[in-house]
């Protein structure tokens, strides 16, 4: 199990196949005080990828030292990162509690994109070029994979930047692939890097710049 104090948690399975499936939550209370009038909710961070039915579970205490499980209906589209929100009562007032991100790997996914950053100056100015890494991590046999940077302009516009065909990685191998970018209008410039296996679409990130 994962551990922020003062939960730990787990999520089974982590890996499903496309469609609806059922997810428990495992949580477990390793602070000193008990937790009561527990709500806990389970979130997508995309929710094209994972959908979740229904709202928050209710479990009426966490004693110091327990472990509550809860079950949670999903809908697999394709691997996306999920995180749990828990809220409470702890002695005579409220508690907040968030987990960091967990990976719900859908299908046979090959790779993920780990992350996507515009480095640059925090606001570049017009005619500036900045350079756009994408950092991919493997899952296995990911050949026959390709990478795209668009830009989405403060007109709207979505523009290519790059496409990569992607080297093949090993489970837990990650690689980092950049490109560039110029910019001509001032305004919010949102770069966007997505992997694509043959015409499916399996991840995406995407980061925001202001260009004054």
């Amino acid at each position: 199990m994962e551990l922020k104090y003062p939960i730990e948690y787990e999520l089974d399975p982590e890996s499903i196949d496309e469609g609806t499936h059922s997810i428990i939550i495992k949580l477990r209370n390793v602070g000193n005080e008990d937790l009561k009038y527990v709500k806990v909710d389970l979130n997508a961070l995309d929710s094209h990828g994972i959908l979740i039915y229904g709202t928050y579970k209710t479990i009426p205490e966490i004693n110091h030292n327990e472990t509550e499980e809860i079950s949670f209906e999903v809908d697999g589209y394709r691997t996306t990162d999920v995180y749990i929100i828990l809220t409470a009562t702890k002695g005579l007032g409220s508690f907040y509690w968030e987990s960091s991100p967990i990976t719900l790997v859908v299908g046979k996914e090959k790779a993920k994109l780990e992350g996507l950053f515009i480095l640059n100056h925090p606001h570049p100015s017009v005619g500036a070029t900045s350079e756009v890494e994408a950092i991919i991590q493997g899952f296995g046999k990911s050949d026959g994979l390709r990478l795209e940077f668009w830009v989405k302009t403060p007109r709207g516009v979505s523009e290519e930047l790059a496409k990569i065909d992607l080297k093949e990685l090993d489970a837990g191998e990650e690689a980092k692939y950049s490109t560039n970018i110029k910019f001509k209008e001032k305004g919010y410039h949102t770069v966007y890097a997505y992997i694509i296996d043959k015409d499916k679409r399996i991840d995406y990130k995407s980061d925001t710049v202001l260009v004054r």
